[in-house]
Order: structure tokens, then sequence, then C-alpha cells
């Protein structure tokens, strides 16, 4: 085979299920130019090694597969830089191993809209969302209004093409900055990367299918279980662009904030308590790096929302267990007599507010 112009970077673990599906979109490719595959298994275990082993033998020529004796994933080393550092193609394609391509004209297409726009860095296509064995209603993932060319701002604001839908140049990527090696997820920070030097277009036609499953990277772990790394993230690219974007970053960042602390109000008031609840939440933002200060204050929010929200389905002792934790990490909460009101109410009852009044004046004594 010539050189190719093309290189698809698949990554693969235990997708014994999935991986020939992925592997059949990669290999039905229609395309006036070579293109080359490379793999990277992270030590599966499931039978997903075998069928590469098979695939691979089959198809020499276009298809390279890297074997992991030990898991790379679990170590905290990423594996995308192993495929791209192989990559020969003036063009990266990506696609995980339970994802796939539908339409056997993508990379064509895919090609010819980025030698017609020197402008962008990327194209990305619309995909459809399959919940493969999970709750959830499949949808396509771009919504009809979606802007036609993203900017670094509104990659920053989280508006991110669906992985399986990405080809870039590779000069757009001359090499990974150090800092990549410590982000919680990869994908974000790389369409950072691409939007620094150029923009993202977006081609409306729906050529893949991202595939939601239990096993999954990201939905087999909750908002708060991601939240520390989400965090890191946020202060990595924010160092990296100088601080150039503070804002853009940290609205990013209380997105997914709000979102865990949602989570985790939901955990409370199904039974795990206020006190744990608030426990846990305490543990993944110091694990993220946040400063005590930001702490104390997003724990001070959390515990105001267990009252303003959620007061009427609340019993008495969660609100006394959700009070206490205010009073531990929030004083200036009891500065606010809308919610010392609403706490006097909730806890004691419309006739004794006095007794939170009391608490009020003993830990905010310039508030009368």
């Amino acid at each position: 085979m010539s050189e190719p112009l093309v290189s698809i970077c698949c990554i693969t673990y235990n997708h014994v299920a999935f991986i020939q599906q992925a592997l059949s979109g990669f290999l039905m490719q229609q395309a006036s130019f070579e293109y080359e595959i490379i793999i990277h298994d992270d030590c599966s275990t499931d039978g997903t090694t075998e069928i590469l082993r098979v695939y691979e033998a089959e198809y020499p020529e276009r298809m390279r597969v890297m074997y992991e004796e030990e898991n790379q994933y679990s170590k905290g080393r990423k594996v995308f830089p192993l495929t791209l550092a192989l990559a020969r193609g003036k063009y990266i394609a990506l696609c995980e191993g339970d994802d796939y391509w539908t339409d056997p004209h993508k990379l064509q297409k895919q090609v010819e809209y980025l030698e017609a726009h020197p402008e962008c860095s990327m194209c990305f296509h619309n995909v459809w969302v399959k919940h493969d064995g999970i709750d959830g209603v499949d949808r396509f993932y771009n919504p009809p209004d979606q802007k036609a060319d993203l900017s670094l701002r509104d990659i920053l604001a989280c508006d991110s093409p669906a992985t399986c839908s990405m080809l870039f140049r590779r000069d757009a990527l001359p090499g990974l900055p150090d800092w990549y090696s410590g982000v919680a997820m990869g994908d974000w920070p790389l369409r950072v990367l691409l939007a620094r030097n150029g923009l993202l277009g977006y081609m409306s036609s729906v050529m893949a299918v991202y595939r939601k499953h239990a096993g999954g990277a990201f939905t087999s772990r909750s908002t708060l279980q991601w939240l520390p790394g989400v965090v890191r993230t946020c202060s990595l690219l924010d160092t990296a662009l100088g601080g150039a974007y503070h804002d853009d970053v940290m609205v990013t960042c209380l997105g997914w904030l709000n979102a865990a602390m949602r989570e985790v109000m939901d955990e409370a008031c199904q039974g795990l308590g206020a006190r744990r609840a608030s426990r846990r939440f305490r543990e993944a933002l110091r694990s993220g790096g946040l400063p005590r200060d930001e702490v104390r204050t997003w724990l001070g929010k959390l515990n105001a929302a267990y009252f303003v929200d959620c007061r009427d389905s609340l019993n008495r002792r969660f609100v006394i267990e959700a009070l206490w934790e205010i009073l531990c990490n929030d004083r200036s909460w009891f500065s606010n007599k809308g919610l010392q009101l609403t706490a006097g109410q909730t806890i004691l009852g419309p006739q004794m507010t006095r007794g939170v009044r009391a608490i009020r004046r003993w830990m905010c004594p310039e508030h009368p």
C-alpha cells in the first residue's frame, strides 16, 4: 500500500460485542485515496484481542494493532497518543471500538470538506446516539440549529463534537503537550488544541453511531466520580491558555459542579443522608484540587439547596443534618434572612424561628 492520506486511530478495551461493527465501518470506506487503520488494544480480556488478530491477519497492509500486556488506562496513561505517534496520514480520523461508522463515503466527504475549507483544522458531522442495554432515548447528537463553525470559545463552552465524527489535519496537532497526560478525559482538551489552530467545521450528514452502554468509559461513572478529574482538567486548560479564556473555562467547570451537586442532592433524598452526601461532595472537590475556600462555598451552596429545593420532602433528621453541615462549612449562609427563615420554619416550625435567629446572632454577630 502506498503512503496513506488518512490514518484511522481507534482505541479499544473489552469491546468484544462491538469491535467487529467498528472494523466493518472502517473497511467499507470507499475513497479515492489510501487509508490505514491503527488500533490500540489495552489488554482486553473478553475476546476482543482474538478478533483483532483475525482481522489483522486478513488485512496486514491496511491494519496495524498495538497489543498491551498490561492495561495502561488503569495506570493513568493516555493511550490515544500511542496511536497518533504511529499515524502517517495527512488527516487523522477517530473512532473508538464501541462506536461505528455507517456511511461508506464518510472519509471521502470529510477529506473533500477540509480540502475546500483551509480555515478549518477539523471537521465533524452529526451522529446517532444509541443506548445499548441502558435506559435513555436514542437521538441525534447535534441539534438542528448546530453552529456551522465552532471557535475555541465554543469548544471551551463544551459545544463538543462526537469523537467518532472527527477528522482533523495532522499538522494542526504537531504534538501533544506535557499537560495532556494529566487531563481526566482526552477528547475535550484535544478539541481545544485543534480549535487553537483553526475553526471546527460542521457537516449535517449523519455518518456514524455513538453507542452508550454500561461498560462505556463515560457512562460507567457518575458525574460526581468524574468531578475531580474535570476540575483538574479545567485548571490545566486555564493555565495552558494563559488565563485568556478563564471565564469560558469556569463556565464549563461551574456547570459540572452544579450537575454534581444536584446528583448528590438526589442521592441524599433517596436515603444517603445529608452528612454522608456532603462528605462525598467535599471529598470530590478536594480531590480535584479546588482551594479550601471554594470547597466551603460549594458545600454551603449544596446544603442551602437542601432547604430551598427539598424542604417539603425532607424529614426532620435530614434537615437537621443539612443545617449542621452549613454551620460547619459556610457560616455566612445565616446572614441571609430569607434562608434563615426557611431553615427555621423547616426545622422548628413557624413559631420557633427565634432559635435559628439566636444561632444566626452567634455565627454572624454583625447581623442582629
